[in-house]
């Protein structure tokens, strides 16, 4: 228990309830509390939360026993979500989006954009995408693609651009559309125009 502290989570947003979560956002406000623990590998202000025993995590996350700080779940996606704390960006093709549609609060920023928005200035990219530029010191970037694989990279590039904090859901949007009943997407490939 070297590496771990006793912290508390929000017992009013309802995706803690289920999951006693991972990577829960540092802002989420205080009414009442559940304990857990932090994983203080991870950057200062973006904990990973886990618990002391092992049967209660298989019992509550996902199959991968120790995510890393940068890898968002199911569960502690919705937490974010629910905060209203999230800048979550689909580096998915448009005609991807298109076809499947996006998770909630989601802005579309195709992984082949990701650098050259993240370096143009603030008011070029409202423009081009509608919301604000991210900061560098932001703590609640998210990346998400179909599987995971683009959303990492999309992260990876961020990171080197000074973005350190950024993160990225692992489910993807077959991973939010299998929990929430929707269709998966089969293919990422652009689908054929004919004539």
């Amino acid at each position: 228990m070297s590496t771990l502290r006793r912290f508390i989570i929000p017992k009013n947003i309802q995706a803690c309830r289920s999951l006693f979560g991972r990577a829960i956002s540092r802002n989420l406000g205080s009414v009442s509390y559940l304990s857990g623990f932090i994983n203080k590998s991870a950057p200062s202000n973006t904990p990973c939360v886990s618990t002391e025993f092992s049967s209660f995590k298989r019992g509550f996350c996902t199959d991968n026993k120790e995510l890393p700080w940068t890898d968002l779940d199911y569960e502690a996606l919705c937490v974010l979500l629910e905060s209203g704390n999230i800048q979550l960006f689909d580096v998915r093709n448009p005609w991807e989006v298109e076809a499947t549609g996006m998770i909630p609060q989601a802005i579309n920023l195709p992984l082949g954009e990701i650098k050259a928005a993240f370096e143009m200035p603030p008011h070029k990219f409202e423009a081009l995408y509608k919301a604000e530029q991210p900061e560098p010191e932001d703590d609640n970037i998210v990346f998400y693609c179909r599987s995971g694989v683009r959303s990492r990279n999309a992260m990876n590039t961020v990171h080197e651009l000074g973005f350190g904090k950024a993160r990225h859901y692992i489910g993807g949007w077959n991973g939010w559309a299998e929990r929430k009943g929707l269709p998966l997407q089969e293919n990422p490939d652009k689908p054929a125009t004919g004539a």
